[in-house]
């Protein structure tokens, strides 16, 4: 290190003398910083650009100054750009485990409520008001909220609970599918009744059955399911953890690009 002529951290120079020649090896005056205050102006009328104390004792002549090129402080990782400053651990936010236990107790009282509508209706399916209510239908939406509530599961689970990052990207990309395609469920079922009501007040004697209008809604779960497949193939979700460089602390959430974003939630949206 003696042999070596840099910029310190603080910026200023760095040079050890020779132990032989200067001060045993320490650093001799020229790779110490100084500063000179209350400077007045040059009054000796001389051409010599020249800078004065107040009693005029020292005069500093710029022709005689010597600019001595010298290294870049290089650092522990071998390049010349300063580290960040040492912290302490950052927060991660983690998912509470009160969090996750509330979530998913949502989600199984919506799961068992659907079952036990469901096994409700198929119990009084003969029932006059249950006829006219399209029983067949009211399955089909029990059935589109359960895929609803179980997209519940796919947010619940972090690096907090010792999930890989390979399996929080799994994780992330059955979301859009239990989400969309619930959702898409729960809409068809629900549109079809309206239509199928539609079609008998115009028809009031022909019989309508649900295979005549389930066509639409087949179509809007196809059409879903397709969009979704594209997603996954060509701009699937990954699981992202964005660290402040400054604090440390990080938050971790389901990410897409935005051209992905754009491929398959626009279509679904409309």
């Amino acid at each position: 290190i003696r042999e070596v002529d840099f910029v310190g951290w603080s910026g200023g120079r760095v040079k050890f003398g020779k132990p032989e020649l200067e001060r045993g090896g320490t650093r001799p005056g020229i790779s110490l910083n100084w500063a000179a205050t209350n400077i007045l102006p040059n009054k000796t009328g001389l051409n010599v650009p020249a800078l004065f104390f107040p009693d005029n004792s020292v005069e500093l002549d710029y022709s005689q100054i010597i600019w001595v090129d010298v290294h870049d402080y290089v650092f522990a990782d071998d390049t010349t750009v300063p580290p960040y400053p040492l912290r302490t651990p950052g927060d991660q936010h983690y998912l509470p485990s009160s969090f996750r236990a509330i979530g998913l107790a949502i989600m199984s009282v919506s799961i068992l409520a659907a079952v036990v509508l469901a096994g409700w209706v198929y119990l009084y399916r003969n029932h006059r008001i249950l006829k006219a209510s399209q029983p067949n239908l009211l399955y089909v939406v029990c059935a589109g909220t359960i895929l609803q509530s179980s997209s519940v599961v796919t947010l619940s689970f972090d690096e907090g609970v010792g999930w890989t990052e390979d399996q929080l990207n799994r994780l992330c990309n059955f979301l859009p599918w239990l989400l969309a395609t619930g959702s898409m469920v729960v809409t068809g079922a629900l549109y079809t009744k309206l239509w199928r009501v539609h079609k008998i007040l115009q028809f009031s004697r022909v019989r309508v059955k649900l295979s005549h209008i389930a066509l639409p809604m087949l179509f809007m779960i196809v059409a879903t399911m397709v969009i979704l497949a594209l997603q996954t193939a060509f701009a699937p979700l990954n699981w992202v953890r964005q660290e402040d460089v400054l604090t440390g602390d990080s938050i971790g959430s389901c990410k897409s690009t935005d051209a992905g974003i754009k491929v398959w939630l626009v279509p679904l949206l409309l």
